[in-house]
């Protein structure tokens, strides 16, 4: 496929991607209250590559609920957010640190045969 195929093709999907998030939104407009329309925007968001959106929506879904109705995001909203958590890091545009909490010893050296007296 050539350079402006994939490009025509990653267009669309992110204008796909958009009319989804519209959408859901739309619905929670009109039940802001509507776990269900909150979850489908997590994962609408989250396959977009917004993972900070999608948990930022459902923080959100978590204050509006406890100030409404004194309750907390169901166990399917909760289990959403996590997941979206644990797999947070492979798709991160941040670097991994590649130091270590404890210090790293320096390799050991084995050397056969060396310090044996008599022997060559």
């Amino acid at each position: 496929m050539s350079t402006a195929g994939r490009r025509s093709g990653s267009q669309s999907g992110l204008a796909a991607h958009h009319e989804a998030i519209a959408a859901a939104r739309q619905l929670i407009r009109l039940n802001n209250l509507n776990e269900d329309a909150h979850r489908r925007l997590m994962r609408i968001l989250d396959a977009a590559g917004q993972r900070g959106v999608a948990l930022q929506q459902f923080k959100d879904l978590a204050k509006l609920l406890k100030e409404e109705l004194g309750v907390t995001p169901d166990a399917a909203s909760v289990a959403l957010a996590t997941s979206s958590v644990a797999i947070a890091g492979p798709r991160s545009r941040t670097r991994p640190s590649c130091r270590t909490s404890a210090p790293v010893a320096p390799p050991r050296r084995h050397c056969l045969g060396a310090g044996r007296i008599g022997q060559t």
